[in-house]
C-alpha cells in the first residue's frame, strides 16, 4: 500500500546522488586493482563544495556470469547499495533507509487501480490475463 501523499518524508528526489552507475565512479572503479575507498564532494554551480568530503568504502562481488558488481558501503549501517544519497544540508552521503526517504511514486500511489483490478477480476489470474488482452490486445 502507498505512502498518504501528505506524508513529510524527504523524496530521493530532492537530494544528491552517489551511484556506481555514474561514468566517473566507473572509471575510478576500474582503474583500481582492490576495493577502493572514494573521496566524494559535491560542488555547486560556482564551484564551491556544497558539503565537505567524504570517503566512501566500495566491496565487489561476483556475479553469476563471472564478472564483478561494485557496491557503495552505507556509513551507517555498513550494508551494500548500488546508491547512496545526501540530504539538503547535511553531511554525508547514507542509504535511503538510514535516511528514511521515500520515492514520489510510492508517495502518488494510493492503491485504489489494484483494488479495483484485484475486484474485477476476483484475484483469478486466467480472468486477470483476458482483460489485460482486451485492454490493450497481444
Amino acid at each position: 500500500m502507498g505512502r498518504e501523499p501528505w506524508s513529510d518524508r524527504l523524496m530521493v528526489e530532492e537530494c544528491d546522488e552517489l551511484s556506481t552507475f555514474d561514468p566517473k565512479i566507473k572509471k575510478i572503479i576500474w582503474d583500481s586493482k582492490v576495493a577502493p575507498i572514494i573521496n566524494v564532494s559535491f560542488c555547486d554551480d560556482t564551484g564551491r563544495p556544497t558539503c565537505p568530503n567524504q570517503w566512501v568504502h566500495m566491496v565487489k562481488t561476483m556475479t553469476q556470469f563471472g564478472g564483478y558488481r561494485h557496491w557503495f558501503l552505507c556509513p551507517y549501517c555498513r550494508k551494500k547499495y548500488a546508491k547512496l544519497w545526501n540530504r539538503p544540508g547535511d553531511t554525508k552521503f547514507a542509504c535511503r533507509k538510514c535516511y528514511n526517504l521515500t520515492y514520489r511514486s510510492q508517495k502518488e500511489h494510493n492503491g485504489s487501480t489494484h483494488r479495483w483490478f484485484k475486484q474485477f477480476t476476483g484475484g483469478n489470474s486466467r480472468r486477470a490475463w483476458g482483460l489485460y488482452e482486451m485492454m490493450f490486445g497481444r
